[in-house]
């Protein structure tokens, strides 16, 4: 199961944060409009259903953030400090040759 910090969490769950970024590899590179994720706190013991209604594939997270901004990553302001959350998160694939996607989402 998918884990995100509480803050986004409680921005899901708000209804603020509609859009999730990660590395396309894995188990992100299958996601499909109509799936179903739960994703839990690091604890494992707060989850939150969501739906997927659209996937997007950029290069960069930086692209991603212009695209979507504060659904993205609310109280985030500016592509540098997205930047900057996402190199912290994944500091080996930040390059282009590692695919982004985007998948918005909407709280079931």
């Amino acid at each position: 199961m998918p884990r995100l910090e509480k803050r986004w969490l409680d921005e899901i769950d708000a209804g603020r944060k509609t859009c999730e970024g990660r590395v396309e590899r894995g188990y992100w590179a299958t996601v499909k409009v109509g799936d179903v994720i739960t994703f839990s706190d690091a604890e494992g013991t707060r989850e939150i259903k969501v739906k997927v209604v659209a996937v997007r594939v950029f290069d960069t997270f930086r692209e991603m953030y212009s695209r979507y901004g504060e659904r993205l990553l609310p109280g985030v302001e500016t592509e540098d400090e997205a930047h900057a959350i996402y190199e912290g998160i994944y500091p080996e694939e930040m390059g282009e040759r590692h695919p982004k996607v985007a998948i918005e989402i909407v709280k079931v």
